[in-house]
């Protein structure tokens, strides 16, 4: 692009010279006339003169006096449109005359893994990505590598394969680090056609398009597609099976009287696995007698809630027979306890849960 503009018609400038040194320097000159009063012209020397550089968005890349300039190349876009404008100042005015070229040709690549999903829930998950940034050195065919520009951004795009909507924008801050879709926006449209597509079809393909990009300039590198699946009805029978076993040995090890020469029973009544929430409701029986001293029976019936991933398991009493509800009552604060993650071995009895009253002696009932 060349603009021209004089403030009079006695000086104007015959020629602008623009010399590219290499991606990241130029200089620039400019020969000025000056007409002659009888005819013709002849050559003049401005008193002053401003040489500027703009980037496609004409923002100020320079403005000085110098006529070799610095290109600040590895900041500026692919073959990013840049124009130079030299102005002269003389007694009539200011003569301007501008000059475009382009940037290096560019190219980004990365290096990446994903791993998802990283936990039950299909939220969380983690990546690793290297980008690097080459560019066509000057006058040749090859490509050198250069520093990432500071303006440099880099994100994944996740949407659910054959999907009308739903895809998150996951911005990417480090060279490695986890994510969770659920704080992103648009989550919710995610999240509805994730379990439509579980429910519909048993399975969900989660597309990851990485992208880099810079100054406006936005460029796919990658993609991966992960595969989710629901698991079977027989799986999932097993492992709520699982759960309650885990849970009915805790909760029978607060409540019992001796650590030993005890009889325990736990049953699976029933089930139900919310997809909405990723957590079991086990409908389950406790029972547990003592050959020591007498005899009895303890029977409880309860509610067992907890994550697909054995997080946050909660227990509910809902009725048993009144030996056994006077041994709940006295050994926890409430009808509903609280226990650490199912799943995990840690120490026995009742420190495994979070509401005991710490009543550890015998029991005479």
């Amino acid at each position: 692009m060349i603009g021209l503009t004089a403030c009079g018609d006695r000086v104007v400038v015959s020629e602008l010279q623009v010399e590219r040194l290499g991606w990241d320097t130029l200089t620039v000159s400019a020969d000025f006339s000056q007409r002659r009063l009888f005819g013709g012209y002849e050559p003049v020397a401005p008193p002053s003169i401003t040489v500027r550089l703009f980037d496609s968005r004409f923002d100020t890349l320079h403005s000085g006096s110098s006529t070799k300039l610095i290109v600040p190349d590895r900041d500026l876009g692919s073959e990013e449109k840049v124009l130079v404008e030299l102005c002269a100042d003389f007694d009539s005015g200011e003569l301007c005359e501008q000059s475009g070229f382009t940037a290096s040709r560019k190219k980004y690549s990365v290096q990446q893994e994903i791993d998802y999903p990283a936990d039950n829930g299909y939220d969380k998950g983690e990546y690793r990505a290297i980008f690097k940034l080459d560019r066509l050195r000057f006058g040749t065919e090859e490509w050198e590598q250069i520093e990432l520009p500071d303006s440099f951004t880099r994100y994944v795009i996740a949407s659910i394969d054959s999907a009308e909507g739903g895809a998150i924008r996951i911005p990417l801050r480090r060279l490695n680090g986890r994510f969770n879709l659920s704080t992103y926006d648009n989550y919710r449209d995610f999240r509805y056609y994730l379990l439509s597509h579980l429910l519909d079809y048993n399975a969900a393909t989660i597309r990851f398009d990485m992208y880099a990009a810079n100054r406006g300039q936005h460029s796919i590198l990658a993609s991966e597609t992960r595969v989710v699946k629901t698991k079977s009805r027989q799986t999932r029978e097993l492992e709520a099976g699982m759960f309650m076993q885990e849970a009915s040995r805790r909760i029978l090890s607060g409540l019992r009287t001796f650590p030993i020469g005890t009889e325990e029973f736990a049953y699976l009544n029933g089930w139900n696995y919310i997809k909405v929430t990723s957590r079991y409701s086990i409908e389950m029986d406790l029972s547990w007698r003592s050959r020591f001293i007498r005899e009895r029976w303890y029977t409880l019936q309860g509610t067992l809630e907890v994550n697909e991933d054995g997080t946050d398991p909660t227990f509910r009493v809902v009725s048993g027979n009144s030996r056994a509800l006077r041994r709940w009552r006295d050994r926890f604060r409430d009808d509903t306890v609280r226990m650490n993650p199912l799943g995990v071995k840690s120490t026995e009895g009742a420190s495994e849960t979070d509401s005991t009253n710490g009543s550890s002696g015998p029991d005479n009932d």
